[in-house]
């Protein structure tokens, strides 16, 4: 019991947020918050990151994230339509953070295979200008 808690306990202080706000992107540790300014914002990105996984990430200019890089969201490829709760929230944070993007004007780069996976399994239409 105690060894469970104790790996709990950590799964938990070890989770890292980011909350996207008009104003500031926020990146909360269990230890601290950092303020990040949409204007260090270059671009976004939705690519394959070292895992196989797809991983939505913005390129920031200045600071100390490493490689200039912040990664919003972290998802399994998408292989077929939402098929559960996971599938429905992961879906709902695409969303939500394209919509951000889109209204502060952040370009993003999409894969192709991603693009065409999102539009036939999720009916996310890729991005435009």
């Amino acid at each position: 019991g105690a060894v469970a808690a104790t790996a709990a306990l950590v799964a938990l202080f070890n989770r890292d947020a980011v909350i996207l706000t008009d104003r500031i992107i926020y990146r909360r540790t269990p230890w601290s918050v950092d303020g990040i300014d949409w204007d260090r914002v270059v671009a976004g990105r939705f690519g394959l990151d070292e895992r196989g996984r797809w991983s939505l990430a913005l390129d920031l200019n200045g600071g100390t994230e490493p490689h200039g890089e912040l990664v919003l969201l972290s998802i399994p490829p998408v292989t077929g339509p939402v098929s559960g709760a996971y599938d429905l929230r992961k879906r709902e944070q695409v969303n939500e953070i394209r919509d951000m993007l889109r209204r502060k004007k952040v370009p993003v780069t999409v894969l192709p295979e991603i693009a065409g996976a999102l539009h036939e399994h999720w009916k996310i239409a890729p991005p435009t200008g």
